[in-house]
């Protein structure tokens, strides 16, 4: 309420919604409480537009036109002396209505709204792909069939349930968007006295629940891709004599509902963002102004409606006299524009290496190495723009796709702007972009000697430089690392792996190359290249690069790369065969599975935190009752205590030592109960703030473990994006010998080595012959 008690009727330029607010607020902006919009505050004025509760007392004549007129006018200039009053109330006050019919027109009013949140339901459903258009149709027709045998609306989401085309999860997912699910929980089946043919109106226009009458042909059969492009005048919405045929032209390429007047015909394109005046036949320029929006309200074509004097002007003065012109038009689209990361540094990876004439690996030969100085910045986030919906000429939302925003991810050594979206290095260091989208500046650790019992685990966030060996049964988790030798152990890198010598019995997961002389009895799970000088044996590789050995052998071994496998000689006359697939991201399945089982293992540890602060929280509220009982002991024993001191005083007057000693006696007892009272309190406080801490602990471990779980399936995400980049390339390649029972499989076919190929490539090849009985085969190629 403003100081001096005076309010103002407004409303909202979105939606129409009527407010009564203090007069102190007008010229500021408000959201609106119905549709959520910005709104600046002013004063409504008189006839600005006409109330849906007004449309349905003329349409059910339950008031005179002129009467109903003369109340709003009334109401308007008067607004300040009733400003506790609804316009409802106020006709009802004035014996204009009376209290049943107003009830009448408030549940047809209501019904009218319902109906058309049911119709944005469907449209919902569809654009979700949770059930097909047609589905949606029937769903409305069934409604409708409903209503008129029992006028009762049964919700088209318990419809579409009923007829197995949405799960109760999806139909209740958008009734929650909708705002509706606990009312549509409390109150099904909706009882409803509507009757088709109620007018919408401005105050009942808004995003989420379009005012027109449901019918099943105004369901679209598609929402097409409409490009923003600046909305023409009315003033120059009419069809000149020279440009009425190409009108005509547009109008007949574009028709989707037609709807017939005596004399002309109003066209709404099928994208039902243009409605078009189109003379007939038996046209004369008499026409009722009257008729044409009989037709216009008939049919719910409400919005961006040309002014009526134009539409009067243009009937009675077309040049030609069959007049054409385009007599509403809605607000297209707005499409969003996508976010994205730009990266500051070079991110194009490093070269493995180079296999020198005497097969050893040159470590020199790999470019330079990428360096950022502290404080520079590393990556931006450029924020994604959510379209705007347009509104058809129904009034109806036409829905955009939403757009996703970019993730930005980080690691190490990162620090954020204050507004979240710049990335700087914290210290210098080695820029890297991991293949999940993290951002990390790497530091260095070098360790002399082996990682053995000296050193124990090694885990660092950055590179690590190793001048001996990982030893058995030792762990090493880091970026990129360089050592002399691997021999049983654990690695698992954000970056590269460089070996100077050999891989033996070791299983290693990185997200870049892996190079080394030789691998025996591993297994490697990497995104990047393989590269090895000698002999790849007795190994299960899996690897998002190319798996090569230009030097030497492939024996005994299972290997995946996607960019193909080449080798001297591939499998031995001896050994077992091999198994080669190319083209294939088995490497991808086995880091998704990897991110999986952790996504899982939070998801289970949020559950235990949970579960553990519901049991704290209830035994904290006993412990909290057992506290408040020994007060209340401590309390009584002192009270007690000074009602018998009292007592004793009167005793000591009158002499009588026993009667004291007695009292006494039960002073000291009390006394007891009152020491012990206050101990169990104490302890009782202990273990309150015990469990407490704990409660305040499981919140914050649940909040860390959200953190990572939101990380997780961001990286997920992008791993999965970036393996979709490129396809893979189905070829195997030896410069020796590929021996008999190699298998090899390509994306769409495989094939089994029965005798032994020298100096071939084995290609996945599209077959065009019309006549072979395979689409795809694994050729050799000589």
């Amino acid at each position: 309420m403003s100081e001096n008690g005076k309010t103002v009727i407004t409303s909202c330029t979105s939606c129409k919604a009527f407010y009564q607010v203090p007069e102190t607020i007008v010229g500021k902006e408000v959201a609106c409480k119905k549709c959520g919009q910005n709104f600046v505050v002013s004063i409504l004025k008189k006839n600005t537009t006409v109330p849906l509760i007004c449309q349905v007392i003329l349409n059910y004549n339950l008031a005179g036109k002129d009467l109903i007129k003369l109340a709003l006018e009334e109401y308007n200039s008067t607004q300040t002396e009733h400003q506790s009053k609804t316009f409802e109330d106020f006709l009802v006050e004035r014996q204009i209505l009376s209290p049943e019919s107003m009830a009448l027109a408030k549940d047809i009013s209501k019904s009218w709204e319902n109906r058309q949140l049911e119709k944005l339901f469907a449209a919902i459903a569809i654009k979700a792909g949770f059930t097909s258009q047609d589905a949606a149709k029937a769903a409305l027709k069934e409604q409708a069939i409903l209503f008129k045998e029992s006028r009762k609306i049964m919700p088209i989401g318990d419809i579409l349930v009923k007829n197995n085309e949405l799960t109760i999860q999806q139909r209740d997912a958008i009734l929650k968007k909708q705002n509706r699910l606990d009312e549509i929980k409390t109150a099904r089946p909706v009882r409803s006295k509507e009757t088709p043919g109620v007018p919408p109106s401005p105050e009942s226009q808004h995003t989420a629940s379009p005012e027109k009458p449901v019918s099943t042909e105004q369901l679209p059969d598609h929402v097409p891709d409409i490009q923003n492009e600046k909305k023409p005048e009315t003033e120059n919405m009419s069809a000149s004599p020279n440009d009425a045929k190409d009108m005509d032209t547009f109008i007949e390429e574009n028709k989707g509902h037609l709807f017939e007047g005596n004399g002309f015909e109003i066209i709404v394109t099928y994208d039902r963002l243009n409605a078009f005046f189109r003379a007939t036949d038996d046209f004369d320029n008499s026409i009722k102004l009257y008729d044409v929006q009989k037709i216009l309200d008939e049919n719910a074509i409400t919005y961006g409606v040309i002014k009526n004097d134009l539409i009067k002007n243009l009937i009675e003065n077309s040049e030609n006299g069959k007049p054409v012109f385009k007599i509403a038009e809605g607000t297209p689209p707005e499409n969003g524009k996508e976010g994205q990361i730009i990266i500051y540094f070079d991110t194009t990876p490093r070269k493995a290496g180079k296999i020198k004439e005497d097969g050893q690996i040159d470590f020199k030969d790999r470019g330079d190495i990428p360096h950022v100085k502290e404080g520079e910045l590393m990556a931006e986030k450029i924020p994604s723009v959510q379209g705007i919906p347009g509104i058809d000429v129904y009034g109806d939302p036409i829905p955009v796709d939403q757009v996703e925003d970019p993730i930005l991810l980080f690691g190490a050594n990162i620090k954020f702007s204050e507004d979240g979206l710049k990335m700087f290095a914290k210290t210098k260091g080695q820029p890297q972009l991991s293949v999940g989208g993290r951002i990390s500046v790497l530091d260095e650790l070098t360790i002399s000697g082996d990682v053995g019992y000296k050193t124990g685990h090694v885990e660092f966030d950055g590179n690590i430089l190793i001048t001996g060996a990982i030893q058995n049964g030792f762990k090493v988790k880091g970026g990129n690392v360089k050592v002399k030798e691997i021999n049983g152990a654990e690695l698992e890198l954000t970056g590269s792996l460089m070996v100077t010598d050999g891989i033996n019995d070791a299983k290693i997961s990185a997200l870049g190359d892996v190079t080394a002389k030789f691998i025996s009895k591993s297994n490697i799970t990497n995104f990047g290249d393989i590269l090895v000088s000698k002999m790849i044996i007795d190994s299960e590789i899996s690897c998002g690069g190319s798996c090569k050995a230009p030097g030497g052998k492939i024996v005994s071994s299972d290997i995946s790369a996607k960019y193909g496998i080449e080798a001297v000689d591939i499998g031995t006359s001896m050994s077992r065969p091999c198994k080669l697939k190319a083209g294939l991201d088995d490497h991808l399945a086995k880091e998704i599975g990897g991110i999986n089982s952790a996504i899982e293992r939070h998801r289970a540890s949020i559950k235990d935190c949970q579960e553990h602060n519901k049991n704290f929280i209830k035994e904290e509220e006993q412990t909290h009752m057992s506290i408040a009982e020994q007060a209340h002991i401590q309390d009584r024993s002192q009270i007690e205590q000074r009602q018998i001191r009292e007592q004793i005083k009167d005793l000591q007057e009158k002499g009588d030592a026993k009667g004291i000693s007695l009292l006494e006696a039960q002073i000291r007892e009390l006394e007891k109960n009152v020491r012990m009272a206050e101990n169990g309190i104490n302890l009782l406080f202990d273990k309150q703030e015990r469990m407490l801490e704990s409660i305040e602990n499981n919140k914050k471990r649940i909040a860390a473990l959200e953190s990572r779980l939101w990380e997780l399936t961001a990286e997920k995400k992008n791993i999965l994006q970036y393996a979709k980049k490129e396809k893979g390339i189905a070829i195997i390649k030896a410069t020796g010998t590929i021996y008999a029972g190699t298998t090899i499989t390509g994306v769409h076919s495989s094939r089994i080595v029965n005798e032994s190929i020298r100096r071939a490539q084995i290609k996945e090849v599209h077959v065009t012959d019309p006549d072979s009985p395979v689409e795809y085969e694994m050729r050799l190629i000589q």
